[in-house]
């Protein structure tokens, strides 16, 4: 039960604010570029993004670029 409870308090908060959402709400949206950064809203998605998230995120512009290179060659 511990694991699951720590597993649900986690995916309801943001890494740049620490605020913690209720269990009962959905859990808070994840970088859609790696999935391994959770924000309460835009402007904490922005900041982190701004803070240097940008820089280490999978979906940088450069994996962005190899990303689209394939899809074009997979046409």
């Amino acid at each position: 039960a511990g694991c699951s409870q720590f597993r649900r308090r986690k995916r309801r908060t943001c890494d740049v604010c620490g605020v913690q959402g209720n269990e009962d709400e959905p859990p808070f949206p994840v970088c859609g570029g790696c999935d391994a950064r959770r924000y309460c809203g835009e402007a904490c998605q922005i900041a982190d993004w701004e803070a240097g998230h940008a820089r280490k995120c999978q979906m940088s512009a450069d994996w962005q670029e190899v990303l689209d290179a394939l899809a074009d060659d997979e046409v």
